[in-house]
């Protein structure tokens, strides 16, 4: 009789494993909206349906907003970090916008400066300008770190700033983890552009007269418009509980 209930458990097993399990939702992509996206699940999550039906797995690094794109081709959603061009939805991909993110400059606070214009940001990067003491700071060169030109960021920096086309940059790095630890240990007269929420240990230069923000978000293949999760998500990211939050954290609405 043990040995029959035995078998019967055994055989029962997978069946009661399958009615549990969690469907795998992998998320990765652009770096920018990492802390964004970690967020945005967290607030998934209070919801007990999504809670007991998913699990999430988020990668804490970058793999690029192309990352994110090719991420779609096994998993439901992609990380973007900046508004998919026409080419990217020709494919068959569609977004979701959780945030705008501002883009901001940043530098170490021992160079003296607090705030510059757009003319003198022009300066800096043509390199007409490259002494902070040209601009009232101490008597130190400044050492200008750039990112690669398919780069989220760099890429809407050219797009709405055109003299970043010729920017001439000391060295040339991946991310904002990369830009973070050169600020840290290696140039402590640099001048850096990134995501705002990655760079708010270091000193923010204010530029007058720039007020650059990227919307980010989900990027998915329309083929899973369907997908029940796909709704909710979209619902989630347009209501105002979730607008609310956004400006708790310093984070900007995506908007229309």
């Amino acid at each position: 009789m043990i040995r029959i209930l035995a078998i019967f458990l055994l055989a029962l097993f997978p069946v009661i494993f399958q009615a549990h399990a969690k469907e795998i939702i992998s998320i990765t992509g652009a770096g920018p909206s990492i802390d964004i996206t970690e967020k945005f699940v967290s607030v998934l999550r209070e919801n007990p349906w999504i809670e007991d039906r998913y699990q999430f797995r988020l990668d804490p690094l970058s793999t690029k907003h192309a990352g994110g794109i090719k991420n779609t081709k096994q998993h439901l959603f992609g990380r973007t970090g900046r508004p998919l061009t026409a080419d990217e939805k020709v494919i068959g991909r569609d977004e979701i916008f959780l945030a705008k993110i501002p883009t901001v400059f940043v530098t170490s606070r021992s160079v003296g400066i607090e705030r510059i214009t757009l003319e003198e940001l022009r300066s800096i990067y043509d390199r007409s300008i490259a002494n902070w003491s040209r601009l009232g700071g101490k008597d130190i060169p400044i050492f200008l770190i750039g990112r690669e030109k398919s780069e989220s960021i760099f890429l809407q920096l050219k797009q709405t700033y055109p003299f970043f086309n010729s920017a001439r940059f000391d060295i040339i790095l991946h991310n904002d983890t990369a830009v973070k630890n050169y600020l840290k240990y290696s140039s402590k007269n640099g001048l850096a552009f990134g995501s705002a929420p990655n760079l708010i240990p270091y000193h923010q230069i204010q530029v007058e007269g720039m007020n650059l923000a990227r919307k980010v978000g989900f990027v998915f293949d329309i083929n899973n418009r369907s997908h029940p999760l796909i709704k909710i998500v979209i619902d989630n990211a347009e209501s105002k509980q979730w607008k609310d939050r956004l400006i708790l954290w310093g984070y900007q609405p995506a908007g229309p």
